[in-house]
């Protein structure tokens, strides 16, 4: 479970842009989060089901403006 928690940001920052420093702050706090979560004993490991729609999302012209607010409101999806 540990490579697929650093997999995914490996993925997704570098196609976003992100530099090195940017990745490594991604994979800290994924790694920070999935700490707090097996301490309130909830396992709960990455799913590659949105790795896709969040690429063609990245990388499509029509919704670079979209990005951040994709984000913001995928908050919400998880309530």
């Amino acid at each position: 479970m540990l490579g697929l928690i650093i997999l995914i940001p490996l993925v997704i920052v570098p196609a976003m842009g992100g530099t090195y420093k940017d990745t490594a702050n991604v994979v800290s706090t994924v790694l920070f989060v999935s700490g707090v979560t097996v301490k309130i004993h909830l396992i709960q490991g990455p799913s590659f089901v949105y790795l896709a729609p969040t690429l063609a999302i990245i990388n499509s012209p029509e919704f670079q403006g979209l990005n951040g607010n994709v984000c913001f409101c995928s908050c919400f999806c998880l309530v």
